[in-house]
């Protein structure tokens, strides 16, 4: 070993913490995830070597960081980060949050640290799979590997998983505000990593339980000024709301329902059990 980048961090002042996770976003220059998280370089035009890496900027992070990327190989407008907090089946107790900084006065020269975040989003939330949300889970919802379309300027689309919460795709705006614009769940799915292939919008969610769902995105990709697309599927706008039965659907439930009332049971009955224990 050549040196300990975690104590060359700190000589500069960048006590990092928890470090999970390191990216390459432009030949030479790296961004941590750590707490805080740090774009650093190993060029020696900035200074740095492999051996000395040069700290660049900063973001400072509450929580534990399992994910950053800055969009545009470090050119964009915005850094974006995610937390992660296993084996929390239930999604109002998870402690991890995909969050968007501004990198706005680093690009200008006029700062070293990110300012934000200017806007957070916890876990989708259970409720039913109706609604796109899970009852709960092993894994739980909190946020995992994302990543931006490669579309993303100054804004745009990104695919985020959360394990038994499914692919959650948001919209960032030019302000930097966080819009849920679609989902994608499955019975059983743990999603853990999704992945742009690069064309046609296809997207491939690594999931823990099912292998690989390949997806296609139908929607616009949100591109602050870009105007609107055409023939693309309205986003959700934050809103899941579950869709209404088809005829067919509505039949077959009320003949479930007829057959379960045939045997003795009851909604009533059951909802009263479920609420006493």
């Amino acid at each position: 070993m050549v040196g300990n980048w975690i104590d060359e961090l700190r000589a500069q002042g960048v006590d990092s913490q928890s470090c999970h996770h390191i990216r390459e976003i432009r030949p030479g220059v790296l961004l941590t995830a750590c707490r805080p998280f740090a774009a650093i370089s190993v060029n020696a035009e900035d200074g740095g070597s492999p051996e000395h890496p040069k700290v660049l900027s900063t973001g400072e992070a509450a929580k534990f960081v399992h994910s950053a990327r800055w969009p545009r190989e470090g050119s964009d407008k915005f850094v974006l980060t995610g937390g992660e907090e296993n084996f929390t089946g239930r999604c109002e107790l998870n402690n991890s949050e995909f969050s968007v900084y501004t990198a706005d006065r680093v690009l200008a020269g006029e700062a070293t640290t990110f300012d934000g975040p200017v806007a957070q989003v916890p876990p989708a939330g259970n409720g039913l799979y109706a609604d796109g949300k899970p009852v709960a889970g092993a894994l739980g919802c909190s946020v995992h590997w994302f990543q931006e379309h490669p579309t993303f300027q100054d804004g745009g689309l990104v695919a985020i998983p959360e394990y038994e919460g499914g692919v959650r795709f948001l919209q960032i705006g030019s302000d930097g505000g966080i819009t849920e614009q679609g989902y994608f769940l499955s019975l059983g799915s743990s999603s853990s990593s999704p992945k742009w292939a690069g064309k046609d919008d296809v997207l491939y969610s690594i999931d823990y339980a099912r292998g690989i769902d390949i997806l296609r995105w139908k929607g616009e990709h949100y591109v602050p000024g870009a105007g609107a697309e055409a023939v693309r599927v309205r986003g959700t706008g934050g809103e899941t709301t579950p869709p209404a039965p088809n005829a067919a659907q509505v039949l077959k439930r009320t003949q479930l329902a007829r057959t379960l009332a045939a045997t003795g049971w009851s909604p009533d009955v059951c909802r009263l059990a479920a609420q006493r224990s």
